[in-house]
Formats: C-alpha cells, sequence, structure tokens
C-alpha cells in the first residue's frame, strides 16, 4: 500500500458519525465487527468477453474490483493510529483455495500505470486485449 495521501479532518467530515458509531463497536462492543454488503450486478458481458478472449473471469473481476477501488475515495480511506487517512492507491487481498485443500490468502498489486485490460492478470503468454470501454465506463 502506498504512504497515506492525508489525514482526514473529523471535525468537518461528512462521514464522522457512522465513522465513530463504527469505531465504538471495533473497539468497546464487538472484536473487529465485519460487515458486508450485497448488490445484484450483471456480469454477463464481461463473461462473454473473458470467454471470447480466453481471458479467466476471475482475474478479470480482482482487477476491476481494484480499479473502482482505487478510483473512488471512501474504498481507499484507512485507520492508522486512530486517525482516518486517505492512500493515494489500495492494493486487494483475496481468499483463494490451495494446493493442499486449504484456505490462502492472495494478494494483488494494483498499478494504476497499467492499461485498462484484463491481460495485466492474465497468464504471462496471453496476448494483451483491452477491456471495451461499453464494458468499463458509466
Amino acid at each position: 500500500m502506498s504512504a497515506p495521501t492525508r489525514h482526514i479532518e473529523l471535525d468537518t467530515w461528512p462521514r464522522r458519525n457512522a465513522f465513530e458509531y463504527f469505531w465504538l463497536l471495533d473497539n468497546w462492543l464487538l472484536d473487529s465487527p465485519f460487515f458486508n454488503i450485497t448488490s445484484p450486478l450483471d456480469v454477463g458481458p464481461l463473461v462473454v468477453y473473458c470467454k471470447a478472449n480466453g481471458q479467466p473471469f476471475s482475474l478479470a473481476a480482482v482487477y476491476l474490483a481494484l480499479r473502482v477501488a482505487n478510483e473512488y475515495e471512501p474504498f481507499r480511506l484507512r485507520i492508522q493510529d486512530g486517525h482516518v487517512v486517505a492512500f493515494e492507491e489500495v492494493q486487494g487481498s483475496r481468499t483463494v483455495l490451495a494446493g493442499d485443500e486449504q484456505l490462502a490468502f492472495s494478494y494483488t498489486d494494483y498499478d494504476h500505470r497499467s492499461p485498462s485490460s484484463v491481460s495485466v492478470l492474465s497468464r504471462p503468454n496471453a496476448p494483451p486485449r483491452p477491456i471495451p470501454a461499453r464494458l468499463t465506463s458509466e
């Protein structure tokens, strides 16, 4: 992870109340609270693209998730030494099944200078094929 770019001033931060609520949960009421959200997401076009171009869907999804996380500042906020800090860039991790049938963590570096293509995460001999704009734009 890169160095923090700036500290968030809690006195003027619009998310202060939510931060303090979850800080209370984490530090006094629960041990490491985890909250998840789910949302319907149509990945059909990405699946079709990956199949047609010999790209693994799982790696394309990881790449796009990291891209979104790095483009949206709230996903780049962390707590360090009791302060909310914004990072210029964050990396990703996910749980994978290791060869011995055990679960392991896989860390994925995100390089903002890389072209917007699935090939940055694909097999070494795969030719680069950019993700079509219709799959990545709003």
